[in-house]
């Protein structure tokens, strides 16, 4: 396991990035927690990992959401805009986890179909290289 970045937020913001690479499964995971919003700038904090974890493409990019707790509508824009570059990179992107709000946020936007949705990381990771 080899891990990217780890990226943390201003002083008073929560959200957390950390990007690990797992050889084994040819893949990547990108953990995210703490608040995803758009008073968090997320786009501007999450660049740098995702720059790391699009590059050079794994071919299974696992979005682990298990500890976020709060995603809006400029969330949802990010992991829309990361699965539509993965797809072009020839890459998979997993989401795991997403909680109650997540959910719904995809079901009301119909974009919910859009995503490979696990319970966990290890039923994501499941599979062959």
């Amino acid at each position: 396991m080899k891990l990217h970045e780890d990226s943390r937020t201003q002083p008073g913001k929560s959200l957390r990035v950390r990007v690990v690479d797992i050889p084994d499964a040819c893949a990547r995971i990108v953990h995210l927690s703490g608040e995803m919003d758009d008073d968090t700038s997320v786009e501007q904090r999450l660049t740098g990992p995702l720059v790391a974890a699009l590059a050079p493409p794994a071919r299974l990019l696992v979005f682990d959401l298990a500890g976020l707790e709060f995603c809006d509508s400029v969330c949802l824009a990010v992991l829309l805009r990361v699965r539509m570059e993965t797809r072009r990179l020839g890459s998979t992107l997993v989401l795991t986890a997403p909680g109650p709000h997540l959910l719904w946020l995809l079901r009301i936007t119909g974009t919910e179909k859009m995503f490979t949705i696990h319970a966990d990381v290890p039923h994501a990771l499941h599979g062959d290289c």
